[in-house]
């Protein structure tokens, strides 16, 4: 699961390279050819056909972002090419028109609705951005997905706080998207919390089993299967660890709570209810999987005394700190001193 260079061409990239060169070899299959409603400037000087739409666009931008499109425009072009419009014609066998029109309507209108990207507008950015070598696309693809699912502690206290705004709209299912376009495009340092958030929202049953659908098609979305069994041996060892770090919570146990100073008399009686929240996930939407939880929204204040309450929340609080730098590990990678160091090296 390891970062990919930012910067490294894809052998891929230069077959498509191949491709793009045969500006005269349409797509076999019948179809009515469409301009697209979105994306023809009537100042473009080349038109891209995908599938039976065509994008009339200035060749400047394609070039700009893409050293595919750079160095295919630099190849000696065919005598008499095919031409719409006085425009040469290149078709992008294999690509969706759905999926070009989204990156060109981005491209030529960056900062229209741009306080949050569409899943769907990331997904684009990271398998256009690597299959025609975008560079800049891509990086702001995975700084989106970083921004909401980060690999600081800091960054990831900020983002659940209320007021930080996420950079990627809230969909159904995007967690187990996002954590499979992760896998696939080696952004590792996302997986840790994409795959918690994962765990927390959906049962190990039903992300094994494909059962989380796209809101828009209904299609089920399907996690590799490495992800699948690093899902479910991470599922075991969160559940082991909770056991042994939250002991202190159980009703036998009183290294924590109460204090020697116990205003209330019989706050080790109630002890029990907060590790009943802690292990059941008895708070807000029955979410599974409390170690990353603040104290606050653990909602449990009510049940033991001031003194006991100051305890507790210390503890709980370094509890947190040791569950954070675990978390890599529950999932299999590396600590996140050396997930870090490798993306900066990428």
């Amino acid at each position: 699961m390891a970062d990919e260079p930012p910067q490294k061409r894809q052998r891929v990239e230069a077959e498509h390279l191949d491709e793009l060169s045969s500006l005269d070899s349409p797509p076999a299959g019948p179809g009515v050819i469409q301009r697209s409603e979105l994306v023809w400037r009537p100042y473009g000087d080349i038109v891209l056909q995908v599938e039976s739409t065509q994008f009339r666009v200035n060749r400047d931008i394609l070039a700009l972002q893409s050293s595919v499109f750079r160095d295919m425009f630099l190849l000696p072009q065919p005598a008499d090419p095919p031409m719409v419009d006085g425009c040469p014609l290149v078709f992008l066998p294999g690509d969706s028109a759905e999926d070009w029109e989204c990156l060109l309507d981005l491209l030529y209108d960056p900062y229209t609705g741009r306080d949050d990207f569409s899943l769907f507008g990331i997904e684009v950015m990271l398998k256009l951005g690597r299959k025609y070598d975008m560079a800049n696309i891509r990086r702001h693809a995975i700084f989106c997905i970083h921004s909401d699912f980060p690999s600081l502690k800091s960054n990831y206290d900020s983002v659940r706080r209320s007021g930080n705004l996420p950079k990627i709209g809230k969909e159904v299912g995007m967690e187990v998207l996002l954590l499979s376009l992760a896998e696939t495009h080696g952004i590792s340092k996302c997986i840790p919390a994409l795959a918690l958030k994962c765990l927390k929202k959906y049962s190990i049953e039903t992300l094994i089993s494909d059962g989380v659908r796209r809101r828009t098609s209904g299609t089920p979305i399907v996690l590799q299967n490495q992800l699948k069994f690093m899902l479910t041996i991470a599922a075991e060892r969160i559940t082991q660890w909770q056991r042994k770090a939250f002991a202190w919570l159980e009703l036998d146990n009183e290294s924590v709570i109460p204090v020697q100073n116990c205003g209330a008399g019989d706050c080790g009686l109630d002890r029990g209810k907060i590790h009943r929240v802690v292990m059941r996930g008895r708070v807000a939407g029955g979410k599974r999987y409390m170690v990353l939880e603040t104290w606050d929204a653990l909602e449990c204040n009510k049940y033991v005394c001031a003194a006991c309450l100051r305890a507790a929340e210390t503890r709980w609080k370094l509890d947190r700190m040791v569950a954070w730098e675990s978390l890599p590990g529950w999932f299999g990678l590396p600590s996140w001193e050396d997930i870090l160091r490798e993306d900066n090296e990428g």
